[in-house]
């Protein structure tokens, strides 16, 4: 039964006619139209009012009145039909601006929930300030549910979100820390991590009461590459030696145009001197000094400190009266110090194993390539990890279920699939929902509802400017050309095993002083077939030849819990990187960012469901070639907690950013079925 609420008001002389449709999706879209039927008497709908809709007792829709038209009929005429256009409740923040500011260092939490002394989170350092939650979604008559602890993902620089819509924002911070927003029927806040998803009770198989099933798996939007092309960004700081204007110039050239003149091939953002040697020494002309500081046109025109002049953006660095460059010869040499390039942000990232398998299945280069333009992207780092973002969510095929009930499951939520017919089976996301008022068996109208399912966010790839490729052009004339930019054809790929068995802890040393050769290690396990289920097992020797030590046998056999035939709980293997992460390696390679002081196999953060963590220091560590494998040992007492995730921080310290975070799903409460024990965890990293 279909119970209309206005202004949170039980209406029973209202009815729903049929015909409506309801639909939002996981991109926070609203697009809703329903008819309602109204006796004259009682007529007070009016634009903005607030819609609920309740079926069964559970509140399937709610939003405001946009917009009602009155349907012409000539009897009765002591009722009236309206068809309404509504916006649901997520479009309350797509129209509000946030219009605040955040300081360098502020977490996700505090911009959601603002600085306080009160709060947790509180950082003295920083004055206090209001947060989004506080002064703009409360606002909307919005109250606060579920939201994981996000203290983690920190700030770098200022924060000025001046003409920036809430929405806009939420959806930003929830792409940074891998997460979700909603905003519900009920008009309850929740933002969680994506892990932190409910699996619906009611799975999807053969016995599920639902028709209209389809399934379909299509490339509309599968990409095997991405070039980003941003705006104006900033090279590192260089030292420039001056050449003569007659060499062939390159990008990061300067050359002496004339006496007072320097030239550079590319924009100049700043400088900080110029020094000038006459064989070996300083010029004996006074007029041409040895160290010549460099200001700013505009600035430092009447400052005797500087003696040349530059602008920023500009191409050339020019002498004030009185002074003058040295002509260059094999013995003159000047150089400008300090020097930083504005260079356009260009980057391309390739998938060489999927261009692989899309080459191998259809011909070709294998290369589908998306493009994507935005000026607000100005370092390298930001736009190789924009480009890696968009390739995780589109180098695959994408799956799409689509069936009917009449049982609501709410955008968001996982359901379990298992449809062997159809190859399918796994959690899928339900990504869109769209419920119609239609009329049951006893002329009553009640509500069906069109659910689809993806591997996939929600996406039109018929419609979305946003998988639309785009048009690049780039002028042929003495600017950057377009491989000046940073191009990457492959990638590092950081893969990390994780197992976690009940055990007590056995290092390798302490095995290698049990069985000291292979002949004492035979004796303890007489048959490979201790350590392996196989109907062919190798003999000793032949182990023995493969593995001459027990370092490499330790590179390969990479916990004790494949000799002692412990069934492993859990098993975990992935790129947990984080975006984070990435960068900050991306940065360091580049040499933006040479300090990087984070030890892959070092302490970890071991966190809880709600994002409480505790750090744990390896037990034992070993190395290999291209990695190395890192042995924790959590005590009974220790961690007693459902674990969510295995995190390593930036510094290996408890308040550092994740450079590597993995989701796991590890009971050890006290309670456990199994009962207490101790967990021994191995998490082996390698680098590809």
């Amino acid at each position: 039964m279909i119970q209309v609420y206005i202004n949170q008001q039980l209406r029973q002389d209202v009815a729903i006619v049929t015909g409506g449709s309801l639909e939002e999706s996981s991109a926070h879209a609203t697009s809703s139209a329903v008819s309602i039927q109204v006796p004259v008497k009682s007529d007070d709908i009016k634009e903005c009012d607030y819609l609920q809709l309740f079926d069964n007792g559970e509140n399937v829709f709610s939003g405001i009145i946009l917009k009602k038209s009155q349907q012409t009929f000539d009897r009765p005429l002591n009722w009236r039909i309206y068809d309404l256009e509504m916006a649901g409740n997520s479009d309350l923040v797509s129209t509000v601006f946030v219009d605040l500011a955040f300081p360098a260092g502020s977490s996700i939490q505090q911009i959601l929930f603002g600085n306080h002394s009160t709060q947790s989170w509180y950082r003295a350092s920083s004055p206090e300030f209001p947060g989004i939650f506080e002064e703009r979604i409360a606002r909307e008559n919005i109250s606060l549910g579920t939201v994981d602890d996000f203290s983690s993902f920190i700030l770098s620089d200022p924060a000025y979100l001046w003409g920036r819509y809430v929405s806009d924002v939420l959806n930003d911070m929830a792409d940074i820390a891998s997460a979700w927003w909603e905003i519900t029927p009920d008009r309850v806040f929740n933002m969680r991590f994506s892990s932190n998803r409910d699996i619906h009770p009611v799975p999807l198989d053969e016995n599920s009461e639902v028709f209209n099933l389809s399934v379909s798996k299509d490339t509309l939007t599968y990409y095997s590459a991405c070039r980003v092309v941003g705006g104006t960004g900033t090279s590192r700081t260089l030292n420039v030696t001056v050449e003569s204007d007659a060499q062939a110039h390159t990008v990061t050239s300067i050359w002496r145009e004339d006496e007072a003149t320097l030239t550079s091939q590319s924009p100049l953002r700043s400088a900080v001197s110029i020094s000038q040697l006459e064989d070996g020494h300083a010029p004996s002309d006074p007029t041409m000094l040895g160290t010549i500081q460099v200001g700013y046109k505009g600035l430092h025109d009447d400052d005797p400190n500087y003696q040349a002049l530059m602008t920023s953006g500009g191409n050339s660095i020019e002498l004030k009266d009185g002074y003058q460059f040295l002509p260059l010869s094999d013995t003159n040499r000047i150089t400008v110090q300090g020097v930083v390039f504005e260079i356009d942000v260009y980057a391309r990232i390739v998938d060489p194993g999927l261009t692989k398998q899309i080459a191998a299945q259809r011909g070709g280069s294998g290369i589908i390539e998306y493009t994507m333009e935005d000026d607000s992207i100005q370092d390298f780092g930001t736009a190789v990890e924009t480009a890696q973002t968009f390739l995780a969510n589109h180098a695959q095929p994408v799956a799409e279920i689509s069936f009917s009930c009449f049982y609501r499951v709410p955008v968001g939520k996982l359901v379990t699939v298992n449809l062997p017919y159809y190859g399918i089976f796994g959690n899928y996301q339900v990504t869109k929902l769209v419920a119609t008022t239609v009329l049951d068996r006893d002329d009553q109208s009640v509500l069906q509802y069109d659910i689809t399912l993806s591997n996939e966010t929600y996406r039109d790839p018929y419609k979305e400017l946003w998988y639309t490729p785009t048009t690049t052009t780039f002028a042929l004339d003495s600017g950057q050309a377009a491989e000046d930019g940073l191009y990457i054809d492959n990638k590092i790929n950081v893969k990390s095993y994780i197992t976690a068995y009940a055990s007590e802890i056995t290092t390798w040393s302490l095995i290698q002083t049990r069985a000291a050769s292979w002949e004492t290690f035979e004796d303890i396990y007489p048959s490979w077939q201790m350590l392996q289920s196989s109907s062919n097992p190798y003999p000793w020797s032949a182990i023995q030849q493969r593995f001459s030590s027990w370092k490499i046998f330790e590179g390969i056999v990479i916990s004790w819990a494949w000799l002692e035939q412990i069934q492993l709980e859990w098993y975990y293997l992935g790129n947990y990187l984080t975006a984070y992460g990435k960068k900050q390696i991306l940065n360091y390679l580049s040499g933006e960012n040479p300090a990087v002081s984070t030890d892959l196999w070092g302490d970890i953060l071991v966190a809880d469901a709600n994002g409480g963590t505790e750090k744990f220091s390896p037990e034992d560590v070993s190395m290999t070639n291209n990695g190395g494998t890192a042995t924790y040992v959590l005590l009974p007492s220790d961690a007693m907690y459902q674990i969510g995730k295995i995190i390593v921080p930036e510094g290996n310290v408890e308040n550092g950013s994740p450079i590597l975070s993995a989701d796991v799903d590890i009971d050890h409460r006290s309670d456990n079925p199994r009962g207490q024990f101790s967990l021994t965890i191995a998490v082996r990293t390698t680098i590809e």
